[in-house]
């Protein structure tokens, strides 16, 4: 009769695989995508490809409303794909958004032209203009967003979700 001879540890039993809980994509949760956005002739608009992923805390601003309500109830691993008006997305262009301003206001830059972006204080926080006109002695500014009059296609594929830390939450937004 032939014998087994059993290891040390043969009564040891595999360890149970431990499996990362999966969340929802919802309020106070910090959302990393990968994403590309188009315009409804299939311009690009946007794209993380050549820059990194986006992360953002989910209910902020960061990231326009109708994106947010798409993405919500979502998991890391789900593509997702929408179609946005203008008005949904960033909103009409605003011909009233045109604003003009003195040069001095603009210190600190060697040379102003067409198309240069700026974050400028407004009592509302911080806002982005586009350069738009130049002459001798004032600017004018689009303070629009860059993306405002558009439809969109918005696609997307949603690479993490996890709980945001307390001081993500007060701050509202991601802290690296």
């Amino acid at each position: 009769m032939s014998r087994r001879r059993k290891g040390f540890f043969a009564s040891h039993k595999e360890e149970p695989e431990l499996k990362t809980p999966r969340f929802p994509v919802q309020q106070d949760h910090v959302i990393t995508l990968d994403y590309t956005l188009t315009d409804e002739n299939g311009t690009l608009l946007d794209t993380t490809m050549e820059r990194g992923v986006f992360a953002y805390l989910h209910g902020s601003p960061m990231l326009p409303a109708c994106f947010q309500e798409t993405l919500e109830g979502h998991y890391a691993g789900d593509k997702v794909s929408a179609h946005y008006t203008s008005e949904q997305a960033f909103g009409e262009h605003e011909p009233s958004c045109l604003k003009e301003y003195e040069l001095p206001l603009f210190t600190g830059v060697d040379e102003l032209k067409v198309g240069m972006c700026f974050e400028m204080p407004t009592s509302q926080g911080p806002k982005f203009v586009t350069v738009v006109e130049v002459d001798d002695n004032q600017i004018t500014v689009d303070e629009n967003h860059p993306l405002a009059g558009k439809n969109m296609d918005f696609n997307c594929t949603i690479v993490s979700v996890r709980p945001a830390t307390e001081e993500e939450v007060e701050n509202g937004k991601v802290i690296t």
